[in-house]
């Protein structure tokens, strides 16, 4: 894993750019943990990510990875079997030529399975439509999530942030609070969610993700604003059983984000900078990430006595914020 992760990384560091056809979906865990190997390398934006939409033959087994008109391995298996087989290195220009034609061929088949944005209208745009199309939602974030944020500390954003583009971010999602108030009963959202200590909040380390994505410093939580949220927190879980609020301690920024909408999209966030949105579409994958995160979630328990427990801890955490 580590191997694959560094190798890519420091091509990427060189110039490299990657186009990577991701191989088809045998198991989720098998899937998940080529998702998880190629993520890193995701993140830095000089990957084109393309799947084929139709069903693959399991038997045939056949991959090629090339550096046009430089240098290209391929090897062929028989239902994954991995003794008997010849990898085969070449620099020859006949064969770099035919494989080329062979990828572009394959590639022609392939749909895009992911679009990256990083500018902030396109950002904008991508959330407001995930957030807005109904449905089954599960995230895990590194910061309390903007669907649980009072309109308070979205107005708060507003009048701190000097950036025009997460002022009208801001604007439209106070548009959009009231339709998510009200659909919030028709579909289940479990947020998995880093939750701070007092001392982190106190020492102004805590960002507020609503002004997360600029090449700006984001906005950071003070006692007063992260109590505000937890509040608000308590008033969703007490109202609607189907919010279900999932703390989690040592979530970085480095893992980034995921989002998905059930059977519709996933969205993987890149928290450093530059702030990045990465919109996965292909089915499989999305589901994929589903369910590794209910993983997570189940892992954590959030029903039942531990949901008690959970609004427990954050009364703690408010009391000791207000001491």
């Amino acid at each position: 894993l580590n191997t694959l992760q560094d190798w890519g990384l420091k091509l990427v560091q060189k110039g490299f750019q990657f186009c990577h056809i991701t191989p088809p979906v045998n198991s989720a865990d098998q899937t998940f943990d080529c998702l998880l190997r190629w993520t890193p390398i995701y993140l830095t934006g000089n990957v084109k990510v393309y799947y084929y939409p139709r069903i693959r033959d399991q038997v045939h087994r056949h991959t090629l990875v090339l550096a046009p008109g430089e240098i290209s391995m391929t090897s062929n298996s028989i239902a994954g079997r991995v003794s008997g087989y010849a990898t085969m290195l070449t620099t020859d220009q006949r064969l770099l030529q035919t494989y080329e034609t062979i990828f572009q061929d394959y590639l022609s088949l392939c749909r895009p399975m992911m679009n990256i944005y990083t500018l902030p209208e396109k950002v904008k745009q991508c959330f407001t439509r995930f957030l807005t199309s109904m449905g089954m939602r599960i995230q895990k974030l590194t910061a309390l999530s903007a669907e649980t944020t009072p309109p308070e500390l979205v107005t708060y954003c507003i009048e701190k942030t000097k950036n025009e583009d997460l002022k009208k971010l801001g604007e439209l999602f106070i548009n959009e609070m009231t339709l998510i108030e009200k659909e919030r009963d028709k579909y289940e959202l479990i947020d998995i969610v880093n939750l701070a200590t007092a001392e982190e909040i106190r020492a102004g380390t805590v960002p507020i993700i609503l002004s997360c994505g600029t090449d700006l410093e984001p906005l950071y939580y003070t006692p007063e604003t992260y109590v505000l949220h937890l509040r608000n927190i308590l008033r969703i879980m007490k109202s609607c059983d189907n919010y279900h609020f999932i703390p989690q301690r040592g979530l970085s920024n480095q893992e980034g984000g995921l989002m998905v909408k059930e059977g519709q999209q996933a969205l993987m966030l890149r928290m450093n900078k530059p702030f990045a949105v990465f919109e996965i579409s292909q089915p499989d994958i999305v589901l994929i990430c589903r369910e590794h995160l209910l993983r997570i979630a189940d892992r954590s328990g959030y029903l039942g006595i531990h949901r008690a427990k959970i609004m427990s801890r954050i009364k703690e955490l408010i009391r000791e914020l207000q001491a």
